[in-house]
């Protein structure tokens, strides 16, 4: 999972998707940072059990930013629905553990400022590309600035190498996934000239509805 390094991860108050899967109890209160899919996945998750009060930092206009307006509209009403406050067009300025319940701090584009206290945090930023142990450089695979592997349609810099998946920086769905490892060994054993369309890619959110 990907950090913001100012705040320390310690799996207990501040979590991330690798902590919050072994919580021994519902948490009265939870904030999740990130209204991407998984973010608004866990949102509704605790929402739907009905133990937990959740709040989600929005820092654009809309969740969901990456599906159509009418998709996130309707995910964000049913979201308010069950009680989620969603906090839109927010910046997290501050967010510390104290005396056992974690404090956060907001800010808005009209200058005002908020501060709320919950039980615990989930971080939910995106995940970061597990390549660091791969020894790329010894094999003349370079990585771009986000720091992931430099692709063109699957093949690397070095024409006998190919990568697919999140490593890649592309579409972090496991389909996806599949479908670009199916196109890099068509490329290898067939010469394939054609790219890779992504322009339609099926996606699953289990949101509500789904």
């Amino acid at each position: 999972p990907r950090h913001l390094p100012q705040y320390e991860i310690d799996e207990k108050y501040i979590l991330t998707s690798d902590g919050i899967e072994h919580i021994d109890d519902y948490p009265e209160s939870l904030v999740i940072v990130g209204a991407g899919v998984i973010g608004c996945e866990y949102a509704t998750i605790f929402a739907n059990l009905g133990k937990t009060k959740v709040h989600l930092i929005d820092r654009q206009s809309r969740i969901l930013p990456g599906e159509d307006e009418d998709v996130s509209d309707l995910v964000a009403k049913n979201l308010e629905n069950r009680g989620v406050t969603i906090h839109h067009n927010a910046t997290l300025e501050r967010m510390e553990v104290m005396n056992g319940e974690v404090e956060y701090e907001l800010s808005y584009p009209n200058q005002s400022r908020q501060t709320i206290r919950v039980k615990q945090a989930l971080l939910s930023i995106g995940r970061v590309p597990n390549v660091e142990h791969l020894n790329l450089e010894a094999a003349g695979v370079t990585l771009t600035d986000r720091g992931v592997i430099d692709v063109d349609d699957t093949q690397t810099k070095i024409p006998h190498i190919y990568a697919v998946g999140d490593v890649t920086g592309g579409i972090s769905l496991v389909n996806m996934g599949e479908i670009e490892a199916r196109h890099a060994v068509e490329k290898i054993f067939e010469d394939k000239s054609n790219r890779l369309n992504i322009d339609n890619v099926c996606t699953i959110m289990f949101l509500q509805p789904e």
